[in-house]
């Protein structure tokens, strides 16, 4: 259960960015159109700039895109035209169109806030990755922007993450329509996109009139996968290999990354990646609901209570096995004690769910821990894991005559091993609740009556 690499290949087949810098189309505190004054340069694509302005006969800051001379501009107008198509709070608003000494440009609301790609990476190298539903709070509403846009007949062709803002106030804004098309005018295209997102038919151009959307709905998919699993299903050494994945390979189940996603997610995600067009979900309006579903089951399951104690002496190894149990089971509480007394301090607090005992401890053994452990009244909620170096077999017998046979020998690995057994035995919780949950619900309904 190694972490596999985050970043990926990403390859523009259309209009890429320019290798040598150039000088921005508009110098700051130039005067667009005599109303929008530039105040700085935000960034720049393989079709233009984006620069901040203050639109000064309205009294506000606004964002200006502008296409390079060599890109034509009727791109840029039809970019500014798809988005004025959509209404919808997760596109960006379109203010004005215009031409300034030569050079095309559009005028749209200023968004302060993060693209997803930055966000993801920096939750991750602060060893707190997005837990299964915090990711699905970002694709419910991402779905529900691409159902919007797919119903003004447009289909994106670059959904990714670095093209999806998260701004103050849980707004997701879905950026970059410059590579858009309409359905109707789907057919015949010059495929276009970011390899690791293409659908199998983007490549070929076998994309048939009011179909065009279900390009998007697979790329959905592999965002989804990737913001869940922390990597893209495909990989290739070359761009003809990563096509060529896309078009024949299977991708691993969600599953095996992530062996705490619900089976019906797992089930969703691999219908978004269908290799056929119309194996995919009918519309994003459905994903939406399915997610929305699979979100609400997720928030009466006890991942957030589901609390794992560490009783390890080695900094080292619980530095190492800590950040394997919480990508295991997202949400968990894992405290940590260096030694046999700091157990027994913990263990009187709060009985944990899970409990990862060293045998060898400064001061009180592991086995006392154990045995204290059993004294106390909620102890039959706790599962107690060995994990030792040096466990001998007359530990092991004293460990099972007071109930405790798991074991986690120490060494390479140790981390996902230990990350193993965690999902082992939250899935076995999870699944007495889910049963006690259900018994219950049987109990209250009540019996029907034989009387007429």
């Amino acid at each position: 259960m190694d972490d596999p690499p985050y970043s990926s290949q990403t390859l523009r087949v259309e209009h890429p960015v320019p290798d040598d810098a150039k000088p921005p189309l508009f110098a700051v505190g130039c005067l667009v159109s005599g109303s929008y004054e530039i105040r700085k340069l935000l960034g720049e694509g393989g079709m233009g700039q984006v620069f901040e302005a203050h639109d000064r006969e309205l009294n506000r800051r606004v964002a200006i895109k502008a296409s390079w001379p060599s890109v034509d501009a009727a791109m840029l107008r039809k970019e500014a035209q798809a988005l004025a198509a959509v209404q919808h709070a997760g596109v960006i608003q379109v203010y004005a169109y215009g031409v300034h000494e030569g050079i095309a440009y559009f005028v749209m609301e200023r968004i302060l806030g993060v693209d997803l790609d930055v966000h993801v990476q920096k939750r991750r190298d602060s060893g707190q990755p997005l837990t299964l539903a915090e990711s699905i709070d970002i694709l419910i509403p991402l779905a529900e922007v691409l159902a919007a846009v797919h119903r003004s007949g447009i289909a994106h062709r670059d959904i990714k993450p670095s093209n999806v803002m998260l701004t103050a106030g849980s707004r997701l804004v879905l950026t970059d329509f410059g590579i858009f098309f309409t359905e109707s005018r789907s057919e015949g295209h010059v495929p276009a996109g970011t390899v690791d997102y293409m659908a199998p038919e983007a490549f070929s151009g076998t994309i048939t009139p009011g179909s065009a959307f279900l390009l998007d709905v697979y790329a959905f998919g592999i965002l989804a996968y990737e913001l869940i699993s922390g990597f893209v299903p495909f990989h290739g050494e070359t761009l003809q290999d990563l096509m060529n994945a896309h078009v024949h390979q299977q991708p691993p189940p969600l599953s095996t990354p992530r062996p705490d996603a619900p089976p019906e997610l797992t089930a969703l995600v691999a219908e978004l990646l269908a290799k056929l067009p119309e194996e995919r979900p009918e519309s994003m309006d459905y994903v939406a609901k399915r997610l929305r579903s699979i979100r609400s089951r997720l928030s009466e399951e006890p991942s957030a209570n589901f609390s794992v104690l560490l009783v390890e002496d080695d900094p080292v190894i619980a530095k190492l096995v800590s950040p394997k149990l919480r990508r295991a089971v997202p949400g968990c509480e894992i405290r940590v004690a260096i030694d046999g007394d700091g157990a027994l301090k913990a263990l009187g607090e709060r009985v944990p769910d899970l409990l990862f005992l060293d045998l060898q401890l400064p001061g009180t053994n592991g086995i006392e821990v154990a045995m204290h452990l059993r004294g106390l009244p909620d102890a039959a909620r706790c599962e107690v894991v060995v994990m030792s170096g040096g466990a001998t077999p007359s530990d092991l017998a004293v460990l099972e005559m007071i109930g405790v046979s798991r074991f986690v020998p120490k060494g390479a690995g140790v981390g996902e091993r230990a990350a193993t057994v965690a999902v082992q035995v939250y899935r076995e919780k999870l699944g007495s609740l889910r049963e006690s949950l259900r018994t219950r619900t049987v109990e209250r309904i009540p019996r029907s009556s034989s009387k007429p």
